[in-house]
C-alpha cells in the first residue's frame, strides 16, 4: 500500500507539467510493431524492390506478339512448359526475364499453395539464371538494362513467399526434400547453410521481416540487394555477466537461394538448392559464379522486433524505488570484439528507450555499422548522481575485465566513446576526472589521510567508490546533449521538491553514508554538524545545492574530445534554455565544438543532433586511424528557416 499512494501522488505531481518537460514520459517504450495481413506484407517488397502487380510492359509485349497471352490467362502451366522448351533451345536472356515475371505473376495470382510454391521456384530458378549466368548479359547496356533491376525484384518477391510457403510446411531447417517447378523439374533442397553470429542451434525461429509494420520509428535503416530480410531471433540472452541483455537477442539476417545445376548425364535432370542464412550486419555480398552480389538489408525491422520484446518500464516507479530495476550496462545486439563500444547513457526520468531512434538512424551509416556497437547504460534517476556514476564506472570496468581479453577486444575498447543525456552527462563526466580527496574534503572538512583512519572497512569502500574515483582510461571520446552541468532551476519548483521525497534511496547506501556523517561530522562551535539527510539526484540538479558546483570544478582529462549538443526551443542561437536546462549551464568552455539546436530538453531525437552525432562518430573513426571515412560537413539547417548554430572552441581546446 506503501507503494501505491506514493505512486499515485508521484503521477498526480508529474501530471502538472513540471516534470512532463524532463527527459520522458511514465511509460519508456515508444517504439512498436505489429503483425501484419498477408496481403499487407506485400507492401513492404514493394517499397524493398519485390516483384509488381502485374506483367512488365517487356512482357506483355513478348507475348501478345507471340500469341501467347491467352495462355497467360487460361493455361499458364502450358505457357511456362512451352517457353521453357524454347529456352532450352535457343537460350535468350529476353525469354528468361519473360519466364522469371510469368512464373512470378502466376504464382501471386494463384489460389492453391502447392501451384504458387510451384511458380515462385520457377521464378527464382529463371531469375537466378539471368542474374547470374554472365552470358545473359547484355553488354550495351551495362549497368542500364532494366530487366536486370525488375528480375531482381521477382527474385526477392518470389523467394519470400517461398519462405514463407516453407515455414507453413515445416521444412525451413530440414535437409533432403523435393519439390518440383512449374515446369515439371524436380528440386532437392539440402540442408541449409548458416553464417550467423551464433550457432544455428541457438535460434529460435526465423521471421520474415515482411510480416511486420513498424510503428513510431522516424528513419527506416535498409539496403537494397538479393535476398529475404528476416529476424533471426535467438533463444538466449548474453552469456556475459557485465554486459546484459534484457530479453533473449533478436537481430537481422538474409536468406539467400542457391541452386545447384543438375549433374551431367543425369536424365531425370534433377537440381539441388540450398537456403543460406547470413548475418547481415557482417556479411553483406556473397559470392556466385565469381560474381559479388550484394544482399538486401534490413535493420530497422528486426531492431523494432527485439524492442517490442523487451519489457517496458514505468520511469517514474524506477525513479522512486531504484531496488526493483536491475541497473547495469545492456546491450540489443551480438557482442563482436572487432567494434567499438559506444555507450549511452540516458537522463532523468528515463530508460535505454530514448535512444532508439538515434541507434536506428545511426546504423544507417555503413562505417558506424561496419566499426562501431552500441550499449546502453541505465540506473535509477533517483540514486544521488556520484552514486550513480560510481555504478556506471564500475560497469565499464567489469565491462572491459570480462571482455577485453584478446589483442583485438583490447583495441576496440581503448577507442571507447560515452554520450550522455541531461544526468547521463553529468554520470559521464566523472569519467574524464581523477578528483583525489577533493570531493572528501568537501563532504567531511578533512583530507582524507585522516578521514581513512576513522571509517570502518565497508566506509572506506564507499568513499573509494563515490568520491576518491580514477578516470576510466579506455574512454576516448565524449558527447553531452543537454547537460545541465551547473543544474537546473526545475529543481527549485517546490512541487518538484515534494516530489523527491518520495524518492527511496538503497538501504546500504543510505546506512554506510549516514554512519560515515556522523563518525566524520564537520564540527561548528564544537558541536557536530552532518546532513540529516541524503540528497537524491533531482534535489541535487538544484543549482542551490553545491555538488554539480563541485563536480564541476574538477578538471577533466585534457587527452579526450569533448562536444557538446544543446537545445533551444526558440531558436538555434547560444542562449536561453530547452525548457528544463539553460544554456548557460549546458556550455563548457572546454570542448572541441558545440552545436546548438531548436529543441526541446529531448535533443537526441532532433535530427539535427543525431546528424551531428554521426559526424562526430566518423570524425573520431578517422582520427583514431580506424578507417579514413568520408566526413560529413556540419550539421544542415533544421529547415530554411531554423539554421542550426555551431560554435568551435578554440584550438587549445582541441587536445
Amino acid at each position: 500500500m506503501k507503494f501505491d499512494l506514493k505512486h499515485c501522488f508521484g503521477v498526480v505531481l508529474c501530471g502538472t507539467g513540471l516534470l512532463l518537460t524532463a527527459c520522458n514520459t511514465f511509460r519508456a517504450r515508444e517504439i512498436d510493431l505489429e503483425k501484419r495481413s498477408r496481403r499487407e506484407s506485400k507492401s513492404y517488397y514493394r517499397f524493398t524492390a519485390g516483384g509488381g502487380e502485374n506483367l512488365s510492359f517487356q512482357s506483355q509485349n513478348f507475348l501478345s506478339s507471340n500469341l501467347l497471352m491467352s495462355d497467360f490467362r487460361n493455361d499458364g502451366e502450358k505457357l511456362v512448359r512451352r517457353l521453357a522448351i524454347r529456352q532450352e533451345l535457343e537460350p535468350s536472356r529476353t525469354l528468361l526475364s519473360v519466364l522469371s515475371d510469368v512464373c512470378f505473376q502466376l504464382a501471386q495470382n494463384a489460389s492453391d499453395k502447392d501451384e504458387a510454391l510451384r511458380y515462385d521456384l520457377a521464378a527464382v530458378y529463371y531469375a537466378s539464371e539471368l542474374l547470374f549466368d554472365e552470358k545473359y548479359r547484355d553488354r550495351n547496356l551495362g549497368n542500364f538494362d532494366p530487366s536486370i533491376y525488375q528480375t531482381a525484384r521477382i527474385y526477392n518477391g518470389a523467394l519470400a513467399r517461398i519462405y514463407a510457403e516453407l515455414v507453413r510446411r515445416d521444412l525451413l531447417r530440414k535437409g533432403q526434400y523435393r519439390l518440383q517447378t512449374a515446369n515439371g523439374r524436380d528440386v532437392i533442397f539440402d540442408l541449409p547453410h548458416y553464417d550467423l553470429i551464433y550457432p544455428a542451434s541457438a535460434y529460435q525461429q526465423f521471421m520474415l521481416c515482411s510480416d511486420y509494420r513498424i510503428r513510431n520509428l522516424s528513419h527506416f535503416t535498409y539496403e537494397f540487394g538479393l535476398g529475404v530480410p528476416i529476424i533471426a531471433q535467438t533463444n538466449r540472452q548474453t552469456r556475459y555477466k557485465a554486459l546484459l541483455t534484457a530479453a533473449p537477442i533478436a537481430h537481422g539476417a538474409t536468406a539467400f537461394l542457391r541452386f545447384t545445376p543438375a549433374e551431367k548425364g543425369d536424365p531425370k535432370r534433377v537440381m539441388h538448392a540450398r537456403l543460406e542464412f547470413y548475418d547481415n550486419d557482417r556479411i553483406r555480398s556473397v559470392q556466385v559464379n565469381g560474381q559479388k552480389i550484394p544482399l538486401i538489408f534490413d535493420y530497422s525491422t528486426p531492431f523494432a522486433y527485439y524492442i517490442s520484446t523487451m519489457p517496458d518500464m514505468n520511469v517514474v516507479d524506477y525513479m522512486l524505488n531504484p531496488y526493483r530495476f536491475q541497473s547495469g550496462l545492456y546491450t540489443l545486439e551480438p557482442y563482436q570484439p572487432n567494434k567499438i563500444p559506444v555507450v549511452l547513457v540516458h537522463g532523468l526520468l528515463s530508460s535505454i528507450h530514448t535512444w532508439m531512434q538515434m541507434v536506428n538512424a545511426l546504423k544507417n551509416d555503413p562505417e558506424i555499422r561496419k566499426h562501431c556497437q552500441f550499449w546502453f547504460f541505465t540506473y535509477s534517476t533517483g540514486n544521488p548522481i556520484l552514486y550513480s556514476a560510481s555504478m556506471l564506472r564500475s560497469s565499464l570496468n567489469r565491462v572491459h575485465d570480462e571482455l577485453a581479453t584478446t589483442p583485438e577486444a583490447r583495441e576496440a575498447f581503448s577507442h571507447m566513446v560515452i554520450i550522455g543525456h541531461s544526468m547521463g552527462g553529468l554520470l559521464t563526466k566523472t569519467l574524464l576526472q581523477d578528483p583525489g580527496d577533493i570531493l572528501v574534503r568537501k563532504v567531511t572538512g578533512k583530507p582524507w589521510a585522516e578521514v581513512e583512519k576513522l571509517c570502518t572497512p565497508e566506509q572506506k569502500k564507499m568513499f573509494e567508490d563515490i568520491v576518491l574515483y580514477k578516470s576510466v582510461p579506455f574512454v576516448r571520446r565524449v558527447l553531452f546533449l543537454a547537460v545541465p552541468h551547473r543544474g537546473a532551476n526545475m529543481a527549485n519548483y517546490s512541487q518538484v521538491r515534494t516530489f523527491a521525497r518520495l524518492i527511496e534511496l538503497p538501504a546500504d547506501l543510505v546506512k554506510e553514508a549516514t554512519g560515515a556523517m556522523k563518525t566524520l561530522a564537520c564540527k561548528k562551535d564544537g558541536i557536530p554538524v552532518y546532513a540529516a539527510r541524503i540528497k537524491n539526484g533531482l534535489e541535487e540538479l538544484s543549482p542551490k545545492v553545491p555538488t554539480l558546483w563541485v563536480i564541476d570544478a574538477i578538471p577533466l582529462r585534457p587527452d579526450v574530445p569533448r562536444h557538446s549538443i544543446i537545445g533551444n526551443n526558440r531558436k538555434d542561437t547560444p542562449g536561453g534554455s530547452d525548457g528544463v536546462v539553460e544554456y548557460s549551464s549546458s556550455h563548457r568552455d572546454d570542448v572541441r565544438s558545440e552545436l546548438v539546436v531548436r529543441s526541446g530538453h529531448s535533443v537526441q531525437t532532433h535530427p539535427v543532433a543525431i546528424y551531428e552525432v554521426r559526424r562526430i562518430l566518423l570524425e573520431h573513426l578517422k582520427e583514431e586511424k580506424i578507417c579514413d571515412s568520408k566526413q560529413l560537413s556540419p550539421a544542415p539547417h533544421a529547415n530554411a528557416e531554423k539554421p542550426a548554430s555551431r560554435k568551435d572552441a578554440p584550438a587549445a581546446a582541441r587536445q
